[in-house]
């Protein structure tokens, strides 16, 4: 059974993540903007970094190039996935520094 957390991450942003805990945990997000997904990377124990190469979005909202997800792995049973990078909405540059996308406990 999928575990989906829906993040915000700017007044105009958020991020879904939607870990499946098949293949090492996959976990995969979206990074969305007006329910319009920009950029839909995946992250697991076995692929623990993922990060935008070249910048996305629209005229409102753009995930800034070298925006990177990250798997984390707390203990056996459980992990997070955290957000670093930039994010510019209506103008303003948000700096994401160690936000959470989701804790997720793995089923046992």
């Amino acid at each position: 059974m999928a575990t989906t957390i829906n993040t915000p991450l700017t007044p105009n942003s958020n991020c879904i993540a939607t870990a499946t805990f098949a293949n090492g945990n996959l976990t995969q997000l979206s990074f969305q903007t007006g329910g319009i997904a920009y950029w839909s990377p995946s992250v697991s124990a076995n692929f623990t970094t993922a990060k935008l190469a070249k910048s996305a979005g629209n005229d409102s909202v753009t995930f800034l190039a070298g925006l990177t997800a990250t798997y984390i792995s707390q203990t056996s049973s459980s992990y997070m996935i955290t957000l670093n990078g930039e994010i510019q909405d209506a103008g303003t540059i948000y700096p994401i520094v160690g936000l959470s996308l989701g804790t997720f406990t793995i089923p046992g």
